[in-house]
């Protein structure tokens, strides 16, 4: 085994010595965070909102700020090159991403409150929020994985609402965790820190507020 030289950075390193698989990336994708936040956020609209049209209206005004305006930003870093990819391969240039995105959910939940949005869709939000400032701080001294965080959240907060939904999409765990190993995203360690981060803030937060 070649040993990596001391100039190329960690992630990068393991990246370069993966082997590409197309079905590991099919599985990403659908399973992106800011997929699974914008289903998440439409089951729990739909299942506590008064009316359907209702649901899509608290639906549109957080998607526009915990999803749309951080991916955008995060497409026009790219652009610039401060950020190597949508993935952000590099842990050291995901913090800034962080704070980004926790100011737009800040702004995103302020709205929704003052506009009397329903108590399980703040709660919500206010998990999603949680959960970015604590995977802001690991992230600090370890890359835990991103998607990993978000769909083992989102699997805690469905087993809240409904076991029977969360058990049917169970499985997509591990796929993920197998997805985002397998073409170098991330090691197993760090898949199985983001997995705990993330479904022990979202269930203790959720739970607390809803």
């Amino acid at each position: 085994m070649t040993t990596p030289s001391p100039d190329v950075h960690e992630d990068l390193a393991r990246l370069a010595a993966a082997r590409p698989s197309r079905l590991a990336d099919v599985i990403a994708t659908v399973f992106h965070p800011g997929n699974v936040v914008l289903a998440l956020l439409l089951y729990v609209a739909v299942r506590t909102a008064e009316t359907f049209a209702s649901a899509l209206a608290w639906w549109a005004a957080a998607v526009l700020f915990i999803v749309a305006i951080p991916y955008g930003v995060l497409r026009l870093a790219i652009h610039r090159g401060h950020v190597d990819d949508r993935h952000v391969v590099r842990r050291e240039q995901r913090p800034a991403l962080f704070i980004m995105a926790t100011t737009c959910v800040v702004a995103g939940l302020a709205l929704l409150w003052w506009r009397g949005a329903p108590r399980p869709m703040l709660a919500l939000v206010v998990a999603m929020l949680t959960g970015l400032v604590a995977m802001l701080l690991v992230t600090l001294r370890f890359k835990a994985s991103m998607h990993l965080a978000v769909l083992a959240g989102a699997l805690t907060i469905l087993a809240i609402e409904d076991w029977r939904v969360a058990a049917s999409l169970s499985a997509a765990l591990p796929l993920v965790g197998w997805a985002r190993t397998t073409v170098g995203r991330h090691t197993w360690r760090q898949v199985l820190v983001g997995a705990l981060v993330g479904a022990l803030v979202a269930g203790v937060v959720y739970l607390a507020i809803r």
